[in-house]
């Protein structure tokens, strides 16, 4: 899935309350790493400061044979996404790694790695939580390069 896709399908009330966090721009870290021989990702790592925590907020891409034009076009890149927050958890974390959209944190994510949430998301579509959402409006708008400065 895309990180546009992902953007979509995230209900309104979830997009609004993302309104209330802050991305620090500056990435924490971004290391390429190959994945079987095929194409390379690059691990995008923000930190997000919410009104009652902070999390942790990861985005993988595949790096783009040539150049994008513009920030929005990163958006349309496939993506495995994690947050390290409750509501990525509980309701969104499963239908990710059911639609390959999940970035590898089984440990942290425990029994929601394997099992459907009971009441929240029973649809199982895959959306991503409000801290995501601030992370997504991020690479909308600025160019990689000025966050990978940091």
């Amino acid at each position: 899935m895309n990180i546009l896709d992902l953007f979509r399908k995230t209900p309104n009330e979830w997009r609004k309350r993302a309104e209330d966090i802050t991305v620090d721009p500056k990435l924490k870290n971004y290391p390429v790493f190959m994945e079987g021989g095929k194409t390379p990702w690059l691990r995008l790592v923000f930190d997000i400061e919410g009104t009652t925590n902070n999390y942790k907020a990861e985005i993988e891409i595949p790096l783009a044979p040539k150049p994008l034009k513009n920030p929005a076009e990163l958006v349309k890149s496939e993506a495995r996404v994690y947050c390290s927050c409750p509501a990525f958890k509980y309701y969104v974390a499963y239908a990710l790694n059911k639609n390959k959209a999940l970035y590898d944190h089984k440990k942290e994510l425990g029994v929601a790695y394997t099992q459907a949430p009971v009441e929240r998301n029973p649809e199982m579509t895959p959306h991503v939580c409000k801290h995501l959402i601030g992370v997504i409006n991020l690479l909308s708008n600025k160019p990689l390069r000025q966050l990978m400065k940091g």
